[in-house]
């Protein structure tokens, strides 16, 4: 990693897109794709990250926890988080649907130690379709955070962060509710089959055929 001074980890599903957006916006930034669960190279990570100064780091579509040295060492760390800041933490592919929101987005923020809590700079919210199911909700989100990377990016290269904090101090944006985890989430999903086995945010969840695309989707946490 020496001699690169800005920093995008990313996680194998967007990684060739988030690559090419990159490579058009910030060619000298250093791209790092860490699999979640990899031990071995998160901890390989966390020493490299450790020993040199960056000027600006983005964890996009990736579950990558920096703790208090490692964003120490950054003058500016974003995150793009693929739901709305009403969903913290996990679930952003099936909250939406279980709770029926009119909305579904992405959010642009500081990282801190605390998972989604960071001060949000952006955010980009758009109409949920009726007929959504889980996988569709995916595709979704994945767009609209290549989108949100896209646009932060050329931000960065045009303006530098501090345009991204004035515009984040005047809109005034917040978190709220709880942080969701991955196993509540899978209890929720249980519940949900029990009592409504054919509702759209169980496509493709645990083998289940979607009544909504038809098909079983390939089972991805949330």
């Amino acid at each position: 990693m020496p001699g690169a001074s800005a920093l995008l980890i990313t996680s194998p599903p967007l990684a060739d897109a988030a690559r090419a957006l990159l490579e058009r916006w910030a060619p000298d930034a250093r791209f790092v794709v860490w699999t979640p669960g990899d031990r071995a190279a998160a901890q390989a990570l966390r020493q490299d990250l450790l020993r040199q100064r960056w000027s600006w780091g983005m964890s996009f579509y990736n579950d990558y926890l920096f703790n208090a040295a490692e964003i120490a060492q950054f003058t500016d760390l974003f995150n793009i988080h693929p739901a709305l800041p009403a969903i913290r933490g996990r679930g952003y592919d099936v909250l939406p649907l279980i709770e029926r929101h009119g909305e579904y987005g992405v959010t642009l923020h500081r990282v801190d130690e605390a998972i989604d809590a960071g001060s949000i700079l952006r955010t980009v919210a758009r109409p949920l379709p009726a007929d959504c199911c889980r996988q569709r909700l995916r595709e979704l989100n994945q767009a609209a955070s290549l989108a949100l990377l896209a646009e932060t990016l050329n931000q960065l290269q045009q303006h530098g962060p501090r345009q991204l904090a004035a515009d984040a101090e005047r809109l005034g944006w917040c978190w709220s509710g709880p942080c969701h985890r991955e196993r509540t989430i899978d209890e929720r999903l249980a519940l949900l089959a029990a009592s409504q086995p054919r509702h759209p945010a169980l496509c493709g969840w645990r083998g289940l055929r979607c009544p909504v695309c038809r098909d079983p989707a390939p089972h991805h946490p949330s």
